[in-house]
């Protein structure tokens, strides 16, 4: 299951790649991230029939076991997302990080000249 959201969430982030010339780059990410919802679902159900159901369980107590593991995943990858996303974007976009210093350099600058006058 980890191998498989692991492949998935690199093939999402290939596809917002491939879509962002079409759709901009905020309608890319979101179709992206739909689709990997949409097929980790499918895994999922896909799982839960292969595994649970075989041994004579019924569905509604198969749907209560995997309940847990969707909330798992969505924490999970949540939770990497707003932890690692401010440290690529550093990493991506040397440009922007460049402009931020020098503007927070001129802003200390005048701060100073200010105060000495």
């Amino acid at each position: 299951m980890v191998v498989l959201s692991l492949l998935f969430a690199i093939a999402a982030v290939w596809l917002g790649h491939q879509l962002k010339r079409r759709y901009g780059n905020w309608n890319a990410t979101l179709l992206a991230a739909a689709s990997f919802v949409v097929v980790m679902g499918v895994v999922m159900l896909g799982l839960l029939r292969l595994g649970d159901l075989q041994d004579n369980k019924d569905l509604y107590g198969a749907f209560v076991t995997e309940t847990p593991s969707v909330g798992a995943q969505l924490f999970l990858w949540t939770t990497l997302g707003q932890l690692y996303a401010p440290l690529a974007e550093r990493v991506l976009d040397p440009v922007a990080q460049e402009a931020r210093r020098a503007a927070h350099m001129e802003n200390s600058a005048a701060g100073s000249v200010q105060a000495t006058q």
